[in-house]
């Protein structure tokens, strides 16, 4: 059975440069969280989706930010992303679902 919470919480994996070349050093996996989540949340979801050991969890908050486009005023939309780092022997596959 499919426990759905677990998969609102996370809402997807957080692509960049630094997030692959930590992904790839030290096993930290960066994660867009839902804006309510906490660490003891994104540990447990990530814990029992992935079926892994959670070392650690850092959250931050990226803030909206005003942008201006072609003259016109607008909100870029701030999210939660998560800094999940699982033992060094272990490593989670994002490129297929379970």
């Amino acid at each position: 059975m499919i426990n759905y919470k677990l998969y609102d919480l996370l809402l997807g994996h957080h692509i960049t440069e630094k997030s692959s070349i930590a992904s790839e050093a030290n096993k930290e996996y960066t994660f867009k969280v839902c804006g309510k989540a906490s660490k003891v949340s994104i540990k447990s979801a990530v814990e029992k989706i992935f079926d892994v050991k959670v070392l650690s969890v850092n959250i931050i908050n990226s803030p909206s930010k005003q942008r201006v486009f072609k003259g016109r005023k607008g909100n870029k939309v701030g999210f939660k992303k998560a800094m999940v780092r699982v033992d060094k022997n272990i490593e989670i596959n994002l490129s297929t679902s379970n």
